[in-house]
């Protein structure tokens, strides 16, 4: 086993990784019938307890010039693109069976 020694600072690629997250969601439904008609409807909450978390993220690129005022180093969190999770969501629907 070899041991691997890097700087605080080093920029590479992967500089970190998406934290892990948990979403709770939930669905009901409920059948009757309806004259000849078999009736179900149903409601989906997703995200019930509107957890916020990060779908997806990118190392950004760098962003000026080294040594000139402004720059950022590429693979930093100033320079990263991460894309957020949906909130709290909800649909309804009716299926019909006949």
């Amino acid at each position: 086993m070899a041991l691997v020694l890097t700087k605080v600072n080093q920029v590479g690629p992967d500089a970190y990784e998406v934290p892990a997250y948990g979403v709770f969601d939930t669905t009901f439904s409920h059948g009757f019938k309806f004259g000849s008609f078999d009736v179900t409807l149903i409601a989906r909450l997703n995200n019930v307890f509107d957890t916020t978390y990060i779908t997806d993220a990118f190392d950004g690129s760098e962003v000026g010039t080294v040594g000139e005022p402004g720059y950022i180093a590429p693979s930093t969190y100033k320079t990263s693109k991460v894309y957020y999770g949906f909130g709290r969501t909800f649909s309804i629907g009716a299926k019909l069976n006949f």
